[in-house]
């Protein structure tokens, strides 16, 4: 706990804090009301920059899926739990996996705690605002997340795909949930030069799971992401028709 402790407090002044969220009111799909517009481009340069940026210490590796875990300074969002990042190559196109991730009817795929995610409204062809109802271990009632969801084609031909916790009229918080947020929720789909079938498959989340223990939620973050990547393996091999 100590080395801990002194871990978070270098990392302090290496990591950026998050953006000034820009949310002003407008209707941006009338038909369905308004929502608050969301500055995309700098949550993807916050998200590049927890991806890129110093701090991370090896936690473990399962499966051919490896570990890295940090934590923000105190005055960020979230700040007792950690980050976390997971990397692993996976037997499967770019295309294949974006495909999933975005695919909200898929989820159930290869989360076995989601009760289902619905797109509540498209922004525009690549942002969407999402709800998510996930069952989580120790917890008596549900959590429940309201998030927006932006994929970014990279001129590299990899393709990120960002989440993170807003606000909207359709998602409104209920007795019946425990509100939980993703700060941050980062997919990075990279092609492995020259084998096309192949992907380099990224994570880094951070995640405020409400109703839960720190310590616990501390403990179970690696487990929990290398569990998240060798099931959507495992459920991309079905789909493709792979052993």
């Amino acid at each position: 706990q100590q080395q801990q402790q002194q871990q978070q407090q270098q990392q302090q002044q290496q990591e950026p804090a998050a953006p000034q969220r820009k949310r002003v009111p407008g209707s941006v799909n009338e038909s369905n009301g308004p929502v608050p517009k969301y500055d995309v481009d700098s949550l993807l340069t916050y998200s590049i920059a927890i991806l890129e940026g110093k701090g991370w210490n090896f936690h473990t590796e399962r499966d051919g899926v490896k570990t890295w875990k940090k934590y923000l300074p105190k005055d960020n969002d979230g700040s007792e739990f950690p980050v976390v990042k997971a990397e692993a190559i996976l037997p499967t196109p770019v295309g294949e996996l974006v495909d999933m991730i975005e695919d909200s009817s898929r989820v159930k795929e290869y989360n076995k705690f989601s009760l289902g995610r619905k797109d509540m409204q498209k922004i525009n062809a690549k942002t969407k605002i999402m709800y998510n109802l996930a069952k989580v271990p120790m917890v008596s009632r549900a959590h429940d997340f309201c998030s927006l969801m932006h994929t970014r084609q990279m001129r590299d031909g990899s393709v990120l795909i960002v989440t993170t916790a807003v606000d909207h009229p359709k998602c409104a918080e209920s007795d019946k949930y425990i509100r939980s947020r993703i700060l941050l929720g980062l997919s990075v789909c990279k092609p492995v030069p020259g084998d096309p079938d192949s992907t380099v498959f990224t994570t880094v989340t951070h995640v405020v799971s409400g109703g839960v223990p720190v310590m616990v939620a501390d403990r179970l973050s690696c487990k929990n992401a290398i569990d998240y990547i060798l099931n959507v393996t495992e459920a991309l091999k079905k789909r493709l028709g792979r052993d």
